[in-house]
């Protein structure tokens, strides 16, 4: 009887161990799967350290300034022993291939990686995503063909970005290159300028957006501690649209303010019609319709802006949004802003969906 009851409790033990090796073994199996993604992030981290170690062993490829680039094969770094051969999580047999680019910032250098592995990973940059994800529609809140730019319009598109601590809401997409507005207000007050103006006889200021305080003010704001350091990484620099407008121009296009641009600007502001492209009801038609806060994501952010735009009439004057429709003030006065900036390209999509509840980010 006891040899029986031993062979008994000796089964029972080896079914529950069997049981329990197939639970952890099924758990570990599903973590993998789990894990890939954040696998092949890895294997871009890897690749992107290769390339700062070559780099900084053959300074010569190094760009020498924010409009050079240099794009480093991972054959390059596999020959040079930097790194090992890369392959597939899922398949060994299967080779990656890939690069990384090299972007001077600042004082500093950024290292993108990009890795395609077969059928089974692609890295990919945010701007491809929204393209690959967001539909272009000709209605209701999402991403619009707009001339040559795609833009975002409506109440509540899916434009919502993080980058570190900052939130921002995409404005446009043109050349690949991403415009966003700060979904705050720069913290410190500004002028858009307050020299002594000879044609008005008073200290108002003058418009001229190349000589204005307000270029030194967008200077200094890029340095301050309004950006994190990993906001700034991301940053690049774009040409700002200065066209001056009429008084009696309504258009809201964009053509006029962009007629004419000053370069290499990393911080700028909305331009005068900017407001009014973001909504998406039929009666906003020109720059002073009230209809233009209705269905306009702007307005969630506010209904009021200063904006980089001048008033052509006169030399003293520049453009407001004020409760949705355009006004002007004298660039004497005082006043805070939101910030627009355009990110790389290259920025790396790292996850969300565009919404409130789960914004994008980028790496």
């Amino acid at each position: 009887m006891n040899f029986i009851r031993e062979n008994i409790v000796k089964i029972i033990t080896f079914i529950v161990i069997l049981v329990v090796v197939i639970l952890i073994c099924s758990f570990l199996f599903k973590g993998k799967g789990m894990s890939k993604a954040s696998t092949y992030t890895q294997m871009e981290e890897n690749l992107k350290v290769a390339a700062e170690k070559y780099a900084n062993e053959n300074t010569k490829i190094l760009p020498k300034d924010e409009k050079e680039q240099t794009k480093v094969n991972t054959d390059t770094l596999i020959n040079s022993k930097y790194i090992k051969e890369l392959n597939s999580i899922e398949d060994e047999n299967v080779k990656c291939s890939g690069y990384v680019l090299i972007n001077k910032n600042g004082d500093n250098y950024k290292y993108t990686p990009y890795l395609k592995c077969g059928k089974y990973y692609e890295t990919t940059s945010l701007v491809d995503y929204i393209k690959k994800n967001e539909t272009v529609v000709t209605s209701d809140d999402a991403l619009y063909q707009y001339n040559n730019k795609l833009i975002f319009r409506g109440e509540n598109p899916n434009n919502l970005v993080k980058i570190d601590e900052g939130t921002y809401r995409i404005i446009e997409i043109e050349d690949d290159k991403i415009r966003l507005i700060s979904t705050d207000r720069y913290k410190y007050r500004v002028t858009w300028d307050n020299r002594y103006n000879i044609n008005e006889e008073k200290y108002v200021g003058i418009n001229n957006f190349e000589k204005s305080r307000l270029k030194d003010y967008l200077k200094d704001a890029y340095n301050s501690d309004f950006f994190s350091d990993a906001e700034r990484k991301f940053m690049v620099p774009y040409d700002l649209c200065i066209g001056k407008r009429n008084l009696d121009d309504e258009s809201i296009d964009g053509v006029v303010e962009c007629s004419n641009k000053y370069p290499d600007m990393k911080i700028g502001m909305l331009y005068a019609s900017e407001y009014m492209r973001g909504s998406i009801d039929p009666n906003c038609t020109s720059t002073s319709d009230l209809s233009c806060t209705n269905y306009n994501f702007f307005d969630s952010i506010s209904s009021d802006f200063d904006t980089l735009t001048a008033v052509a009439d006169d030399t003293y004057q520049f453009y407001v949004v004020d409760g949705g429709v355009l006004d002007v003030k004298k660039a004497s006065s005082n006043f805070t802003f939101y910030p627009v900036i355009y990110i790389d390209k290259n920025a790396l999509y790292a996850d969300g969906n565009g919404t409130e509840e789960n914004p994008y980010t980028i790496r």
